[in-house]
């Protein structure tokens, strides 16, 4: 049970950082604040 709870916590972060990393592309070719409120929606 601990370990699951371990392994999703992993997972979720790693999301996180995926959608933090295409969030900063998006936004270095945007030049835009729009990748973010795209991000959001």
């Amino acid at each position: 049970m601990l370990a699951t709870f371990f392994i999703c916590s992993f997972f979720f972060c790693l999301f996180k950082l995926a959608v933090l990393c295409v969030d900063l592309l998006l936004s270095c070719l945007i030049q835009e604040d729009l990748a973010l409120s795209f991000l959001l929606f």
